[in-house]
């Protein structure tokens, strides 16, 4: 367990002590379910992109552990100066923005589960990203593309 998540659990059963049994119970439950989460994904990350790898990190900036991917290249979306910019202002902006970094070397866009509903929203990045590039990974945590056509 990293040590970021092992910050999360302090916390997490910190701030829980100040409350009931019940509350406390729950609230260390639900911060080690999303340590636990963030463990695997990142491990699934580290599995599918290349040491020496670029990947667009789709999360709201949520999950702070970006230490984790040393020896990878991880870019925010959307980013300015490579720090988390905010999500973009419609689907035209987000392919736009998405092809300009996969011309730039990005080999994968990763979304992870705290941003699932961008592939809602983003229906034309969604269609474009199906369209034109495989998925490599589904699951409750992640989904990723291949940005390799």
């Amino acid at each position: 367990m990293t040590a970021e998540m092992v910050r999360l659990l302090e916390l997490a059963a910190q701030a829980a002590a100040a409350h009931d049994t019940a509350f406390q119970a729950a609230a260390v439950s639900s911060a080690a379910q999303w340590a636990e989460r963030l463990q695997l994904a990142t491990a699934e990350i580290q599995a599918l992109v290349p040491v020496g790898g670029t990947f667009i990190l789709v999360n709201d900036d949520q999950w702070g552990n970006e230490a984790e991917f040393a020896g990878h290249k991880v870019i925010p979306f959307l980013d300015s100066g490579g720090r988390y910019w905010g999500p973009p202002d419609s689907d035209r902006t987000a392919i736009q923005e998405l092809e300009r970094l996969r011309r730039a070397g990005a080999g994968f866009i990763i979304f992870a589960w705290p941003s699932f509903w961008w592939l809602d929203y983003y229906a034309g990045l969604r269609n474009h990203l199906q369209k034109n590039f495989p998925c490599l990974l589904r699951n409750e945590r992640l989904v990723a593309f291949s940005l390799r056509a």
